[in-house]
């Protein structure tokens, strides 16, 4: 009797993992059918709505910081009036041969996507008082 069931339990996950394999076969070959792949025209138009990079990236992770956490991580801080908005400047990584940096280049060149490349401003600035740390020329960038 045990070794009935035992038959029985192996027949039936033996004609599950048949059933199911039979079941997945067609939707893998609609699948390929389809194409599985959209065209250049097609890509070319929804990548006006949806594109690649939108230049900034994505700060999930960001939160506010406290005045206290600033005067504690910061190794100087002063009160400051604006006295000049300086030109501002993009940085771009270094691509040399051989590097993991030029690896990612071309393959972002290869996919169309453009690279983030940051803007900074940077002000000239007089300094009122300094708060905490070193002493600091007046004018300051």
């Amino acid at each position: 009797m045990p070794r009935v069931k035992m038959t029985c339990w192996l027949l039936s996950i033996v004609l599950a993992l048949v059933s199911l394999s039979g079941c997945s076969s067609p939707f893998y070959e609609s699948f390929n059918a389809a194409g599985g792949r959209l065209s250049s025209d097609r890509m070319n138009e929804l990548r006006k709505e949806y594109p690649l990079s939108t230049g900034v990236p994505a700060t999930i992770n960001m939160r506010e910081v406290s005045f206290n956490e600033v005067m504690a991580f910061g190794d100087g801080v002063v009160v400051a009036e604006v006295v000049k908005v300086l030109p501002s400047f993009r940085v771009e990584l270094s691509t040399k041969p051989g590097t993991p940096e030029r690896k990612v280049a071309d393959k972002v060149r290869a996919n169309g996507i453009t690279s983030y490349q940051p803007e900074f401003i940077s002000y000239q600035v007089k300094v009122n008082e300094v708060v905490t740390g070193d002493d600091v020329p007046e004018n300051q960038v």
